[in-house]
């Protein structure tokens, strides 16, 4: 048996480490589906819209692959400067400069 199926079994909350836990996941996954989605829209070539998803995506659940997929849109959309002062954040963001 499972951690949650124990937990969901005996109707008990989480240990706080293991909500946190849970809630780090939680925001990885919301994240991920917002950046999937941006991806999509910028394939289609609707460039406002994901932006406006990796945005979203770094705002609300500091997901951080999101800052490199802003790079590679602005990238896409033509707006090389722009590209390069996101890959510069990733890196500064990182600790590698």
């Amino acid at each position: 048996m499972g951690l949650f199926d124990f937990l969901r079994k005996t109707k008990q909350d989480p240990p706080k480490a293991v909500r946190r836990i849970i809630d780090v996941m939680v925001r990885e996954e919301e994240g991920r589906k917002l950046t999937d989605d941006a991806v999509s829209y910028r394939n289609i070539g609707n460039f406002d819209k994901a932006f406006e998803l990796l945005w979203q995506a770094v705002e609300e659940f500091d997901y951080e692959p999101a800052i490199v997929l802003i790079g590679t849109t602005a990238m896409a959309k033509g707006d090389f400067d722009g590209a390069l002062e996101w890959f510069e954040l990733q890196i500064k963001k990182r600790g590698d400069a």
